[in-house]
């Protein structure tokens, strides 16, 4: 179960916040009727969110494959809301942006190597 806790410090940390978010997103987009589709991708944003942190620290492959990976390129103003409510700082979400605009949409998602297709 999740659990709430303030360090001395003041800041608030609520551990299991990302495996929570992401069953409440569940729970209310299956009783919505959303598509599969649209369900999978906020899941991945809510589970990805905490990632954002480490853009900076990412080796670039990682950078390449994060925002196709966390749902970035379809609603990434729902990254750039997190990250001003987290902290205030965009510089995160602005680094990602970058890597995406920079890098063709083949080169972020490459086409799988093998399918289940003949």
């Amino acid at each position: 179960m999740a659990s709430r806790h303030i360090p001395r410090g003041g800041a608030h940390r609520f551990d299991g916040h990302v495996e929570a978010g992401v069953k409440l997103a569940h729970d209310i987009l299956t009783r919505l009727r959303f598509s599969r589709g649209d369900m999978e991708q906020v899941e991945a944003l809510i589970a990805n969110h905490m990632r954002f942190k480490d853009a900076h620290r990412m080796k670039q492959s990682t950078l390449k494959r994060f925002p196709a990976h966390a749902g970035f390129r379809r609603a990434p103003g729902a990254a750039s809301l997190d990250c001003l409510a987290s902290n205030g700082n965009l510089e995160n979400y602005e680094l990602v942006q970058r890597k995406l605009e920079e890098l063709p949409e083949e080169q972020l998602k490459p086409a799988p190597l093998v399918t289940g297709t003949i």
